[in-house]
């Protein structure tokens, strides 16, 4: 199993190649590595901020900018290695547009007026489950059309 230094430094690495296959623990480790920086930055936004350090609150938000630029291509082509995993497209990705506009609108108008569309929320992570069932999957065993099996230690990439 991949561990987690290994996973991160291959998705830098690999941060623009949308071809080949990634096996689950680098998905996941990559996940927990980009959640976890996320959630420890908005915490430290949330107390300069609650302590009117705006100054600070201002710096934690150009990091977490700065991190979100930097994580975003290695995000999405790990995604797209990871379904290519499990033999599918990388265009199952898109099954997650109408949780990112949900997001976006509820950070534009208020979450507040979002609440009260409950259904739209629903329809949204709807919309994302299948995705989330297909990253846990166990990817095919052997060679697919996206390339090499990566846990048999071939490891070479379909080109």
């Amino acid at each position: 199993m991949m561990s987690f230094p290994a996973a991160v430094k291959k998705c830098f690495k690999d941060y623009v190649n949308f071809r080949g296959r990634s096996p689950r623990a680098e998905y996941w480790w990559f996940l927990l590595f980009t959640s976890a920086t996320f959630s420890l930055l908005a915490s430290g936004e949330s107390w300069a901020t609650s302590a009117s350090a705006w100054d600070a609150a201002n710096i934690f938000y150009a990091f977490s900018l700065i991190f979100w630029l930097g994580t975003f291509l290695p995000s999405l082509a790990v995604s797209v290695r990871r379904l290519h995993d499990t033999n599918r497209r990388g265009w199952w990705l898109l099954l997650s547009i109408p949780l990112i506009l949900h997001d976006v609108l509820s950070f534009m108008i208020g979450s507040e007026a979002v609440v009260e569309v409950g259904q739209a929320h629903i329809l949204a992570v709807a919309c994302v489950m299948p995705l989330i069932v297909f990253f846990t999957l166990r990817g095919g065993a052997g060679e697919n059309r996206f390339g090499a099996d990566p846990l048999s230690g071939g490891g070479k990439e379909a080109g």
